[in-house]
């Protein structure tokens, strides 16, 4: 995890500081940079949604995002991947 991280941080998508209560732990967030590239991705995301209901139809895209959820499901580190990105949880990314 630590080499995407660092990855990430370097292309500045990721910004690392120390825990102000505890200096041996770090806390890895979103820079702004990572704040707007999540936003832009969320956007490319609704379009594609749009596009594919219309081609789809709405039920068919009902069936297919609650098939998709029931996969999410099924995998533990996506055990909140359709909530909001605004309002899940964060990640646990702290490194030490």
């Amino acid at each position: 995890m630590g080499y995407l991280v660092d990855s990430l941080v370097s292309l500045g998508y990721l910004e690392i500081r120390k825990d102000p209560s505890d200096r041996r732990v770090n806390i890895v967030q979103m820079s702004p940079k990572g704040i707007e590239m999540m936003r832009i991705a969320t956007d490319i995301g609704k379009r594609i949604e749009n596009e594919w209901a219309e081609r789809m139809g709405v039920v068919e895209m009902g069936s297919l995002r609650a098939l998709l959820k029931l996969l999410a499901s099924s995998i533990p580190d996506l055990a909140n991947a359709d909530a909001d990105p605004e309002t899940r949880p964060p990640a646990d990314v702290s490194s030490n």
